[in-house]
């Protein structure tokens, strides 16, 4: 499996556009600008300190999930059609403008505007259903050159991408906007949203996903493993 990736990477290499070195660039971008608001805040008190790694910490998570499942599907894509830039596009728009609206929603003084953080729903959402689209794209157009295993592991990543597109359209309702905990120290003051709970949610179920990989892997390594352990062997100790 190791080999038919590095394989089809070598192919995707020779036909791949330049907006991969662009999408690298944003997502790069988009990074450094969450490190930079972060370093704007200039909090006064260890509460506030911790409030603002914390949060940092979970738009970094996010950007670099998106960024490495990204990565792992463009870069073995065969082809790209107009359509999938067209996507490549809206998706780098979409990270480009994660730091910024993610700022908007929390101040170390102030609550989560709820049209801020519906739009933010949306972003997220919009990001994992473009994911889910370039996985949906590799399994249709590969389904005849690549492994069962292949299949089933861009097959699931598309699925887990999709649950996630779920949680945040579910998420984006008023009803969600309702705090359930408030969390006060001096110098700070938050109020925890059900909306922000399924967005930690989608997080870890888009993490999950590299449990479900790890094991798509071990099972075909074992399975590649038994298929060599079974040829015979010729004289002279190679294989058939």
């Amino acid at each position: 499996m190791k080999n038919e990736l590095i394989d089809m990477e070598n192919k995707a290499k020779k036909i791949r556009p330049r907006i991969q070195a662009l999408s690298d660039l944003i997502f790069g971008l988009a990074l450094s600008i969450s490190a930079l608001i972060l370093i704007a805040q200039q909090p006064a008190t260890n509460e506030q300190l911790f409030a603002s790694l914390g949060l940092y910490g979970f738009s970094f998570l996010v950007l670099i999930g998106i960024w490495q499942s990204y990565s792992s599907v463009t870069s073995i894509l065969p082809s790209e059609t107009a359509g999938l830039t067209d996507l490549n596009v809206l998706l780098l728009f979409a990270v480009s403008v994660e730091p910024y609206l993610f700022n908007e929603l929390y101040s170390l003084k102030g609550n989560i505007p709820a049209t801020a953080s519906e739009i933010y729903s949306i972003d997220l959402a919009a990001m994992f259903l473009i994911l889910s689209f370039f996985n949906q794209s590799l399994v249709r157009e590969e389904q005849k050159h690549v492994s069962e295993s292949l299949q089933e592991r861009y097959t699931l990543s598309r699925n887990i991408f999709l649950i996630n597109v779920a949680i945040l359209a579910v998420s984006t309702a008023p009803t969600f906007g309702v705090a359930i905990l408030h969390y006060s120290a001096p110098g700070i003051s938050y109020d925890v949203t059900l909306r922000g709970a399924l967005w930690i949610a989608a997080l870890v179920v888009g993490y999950s996903k590299r449990i479900f990989d790890y094991r798509i892997n071990s099972k075909a390594q074992a399975a590649a493993l038994t298929i060599s352990n079974s040829q015979p062997i010729r004289r002279g100790g190679e294989k058939q």
